[in-house]
């Protein structure tokens, strides 16, 4: 609260208190005025203090505290004083402590220069009932007279060392809560930029505080209220009993992973600690729960496993494939010559044919294994990545229809042979799942550089998303199999991604990241 400040609420109070105090002040002379002394004074008295004080304030409130306003109010104030001892008794009244009360607000209130203006106007007003009494007031009232200067001066100067006091104390005061403001929001700022949720419980895991990190992880909307986060955090939940497992847990490692069932439907891994939170007498208020989203983490890693494990199959079948191709041309050059001699092959000639096919197919085979176990460092030029996507989309089978989203162009650095692999692999997985009836379409993602091939309210099931980049799966009916595998090592040779998801109700898709 302010205890000192020139604000509406302290100078109201002023001109209410002086207007009540003066009120009661006339209805005791006036009660107990000189015989023969008419009322009519008293009643002037109380208008014009009235007056002055609802003026002053009217002013005030439309105007706001102007300097002239307070000046008029203070030297209006003496002279109320003055005509009030006047007429109870002159400079012998008993209401001659009006003075003080005046002066002492006016320094409290206004600082040192409206006390000293209040206690010289006082001083004048002294001079004057003084002067009225007795033209020799000089001589018998002068000391008297500079008693009363001295005091009222004193008065003013006390006062004002009050104001003064009080003042710097408003100020520090106002310093520290301005500086607790910004600790709060700075902190407030901390919390609300943080990646990582935070949720604070008390002992009967009734939310305390929760930012929207924390809300966005557990699948929230970010204006949830306690309410929705205590769902997830109930006894019977499994955050709940991850976290009350943690605050038993009594080694130093009090972490662990679960996997989270959003509001949506979906899971999510989590990554989560929990820790005691003690009041100041060290007794147990409730806990802290920090848990991160782990969903990208556990994306990295698989994908860097199945980068190690496509490399290893790649090194693997490029050994195989130079071991299978030396001898399968042998064998092929022998069935030639044998084709060749028309004695020799005869009624053998049908089946030499067939050989000769089946050696065809089997080195294409051995060429689309050394595709993709051949690691060729990409030839990057900067191009239009979408002029090359859309050239390779032109032609799509009858049934199905591709609705292009994506903006005009974007350029970057790539291989266009290689990436031209990678997209007719998606290309024929998604027309493959589609059965020549859907739509595909491609469009940006809140991911800078990333492009999404959704096939849509078309799902493919766990195990053939879990073997779809796997070599030789046979998700794929057409082609040896390897065209995925070899636009995941196409794509990672580019320093990017791409990941395959579906969702029930929504479709199937590819995201590419280059």
């Amino acid at each position: 609260m302010r205890i000192v400040s020139e604000t509406s609420q302290n100078f109201s109070t002023f001109l209410a208190a002086r207007l009540i105090f003066v009120t009661v002040l006339l209805g005791v002379a006036f009660i107990f005025r000189p015989g023969g002394a008419g009322p009519y004074p008293y009643i002037l008295l109380f208008a014009l203090n009235a007056m002055l004080s609802l003026g002053c304030w009217e002013w005030f409130r439309f105007r706001r505290l102007a300097v002239r306003v307070k000046w008029i109010a203070l030297t209006g104030a003496v002279v109320l004083d003055t005509l009030v001892l006047y007429y109870t008794g002159g400079a012998n009244s008993e209401f001659v402590f009006l003075y003080f009360f005046s002066i002492g607000s006016a320094g409290l209130i206004t600082g040192l220069p409206g006390g000293v203006w209040t206690a010289i106007l006082s001083t004048a007003g002294i001079v004057w009932l003084y002067h009225s009494e007795s033209a020799r007031w000089f001589s018998e009232f002068g000391l008297k007279t500079f008693i009363y200067a001295i005091n009222f001066l004193l008065t003013a100067f006390l006062t004002s060392y009050v104001y003064d006091r009080f003042q710097k104390r408003e100020r520090t005061h106002q310093q520290t809560l301005g500086e607790l403001e910004q600790l709060r929001l700075d902190t407030q700022a901390i919390l609300d930029s943080l990646t990582t949720g935070i949720v604070v419980l008390d002992a009967n895991h009734i939310v305390l505080y929760s930012n929207p990190a924390g809300r966005r992880i557990l699948g929230l909307p970010p204006e949830a209220d306690s309410k929705a986060v205590e769902s997830v955090f109930g006894t019977e939940t499994v955050m709940g009993q991850a976290v009350q497992g943690l605050l038993g847990n009594t080694t130093l490692d009090s972490r662990t992973e679960i996997d989270l069932v959003t509001s949506t439907g979906s899971r999510r891994p989590v990554g989560l600690s929990a820790s005691v939170l003690l009041d100041a007498s060290g007794e147990r208020r409730g806990c802290i729960v920090l848990f991160s989203d782990l969903t990208r983490v556990k994306e990295m890693e698989r994908a860097e496993r199945e980068r190690e494990r496509l490399a290893a199959i790649g090194r693997l079948s490029r050994d195989l494939a130079h071991e299978i191709r030396n001898p399968l041309a042998t064998v092929r050059g022998c069935v030639e010559m044998i084709q060749f001699n028309e004695s020799e092959s005869g009624e053998f000639r049908p089946y030499l044919n067939l050989a000769l096919r089946e050696s065809d197919r089997l080195n294409d085979l051995l060429r689309d294994f050394l595709t993709f176990a051949r690691q060729e460092v990409p030839r990057k030029q900067r191009n239009d990545l979408l002029t090359l996507l859309r050239k390779r989309t032109a032609h799509v089978p009858e049934g199905l229809m591709i609705e292009d989203l994506l903006p005009s162009s974007f350029e970057t650095e790539y291989d266009s042979d290689q990436l031209s692999l990678v997209i007719d692999a998606i290309l024929i997985s998604l027309f493959e799942w589609a059965e020549s009836n859907g739509r595909i379409k491609l469009e940006p993602t809140a991911t800078a550089n990333r492009i999404r091939f959704l096939l849509e309210q078309k799902t493919i099931s766990a195990d053939v998303k879990d073997a779809a980049f796997q070599p030789l799966s046979g998700v794929q009916k057409t082609g040896s199999g390897l065209a995925l595998p070899t636009a995941l090592r196409v794509v990672h040779a580019h320093g990017g991604t791409l990941t395959l998801d579906s969702e029930p109700g929504y479709g199937t898709w590819f995201e590419l990241t280059i």
